[in-house]
């Protein structure tokens, strides 16, 4: 069976948004304080998301350049690559 699904992350100034979409549903929705991402708070909250499996990618939005660099790294390694990033210049 193929894993269809996908890491979504929104980064807003207040909260962040993640979660894991599969093209048609979006599933166990965690909202983070933007101010309080730290490593080991990304990577909890990606764990929560992904329940243990491993999502096929990762797609990165986000108005918050400076906490792109974490958030990219801890994707990358969650998911296995880089994740795909959407910004202000797609």
């Amino acid at each position: 069976m193929n894993n269809k699904n996908i890491l979504l992350v929104d980064i807003g100034n207040t909260s962040v948004c993640v979660s894991v979409g599969n093209g048609k549903t979006m599933s166990d929705v965690d909202r983070v304080n933007t101010a309080h991402c730290s490593h080991d708070l990304i990577r909890r909250s990606i764990a929560l998301v992904s329940k243990g499996r491993k999502p096929a990618g990762g797609v990165l939005c986000s108005v918050v350049p400076g906490m792109n660099p974490s958030w990219r790294r801890e994707m990358a390694s969650a998911v296995g690559h880089k994740p795909i990033v959407v910004g202000s210049k797609l």
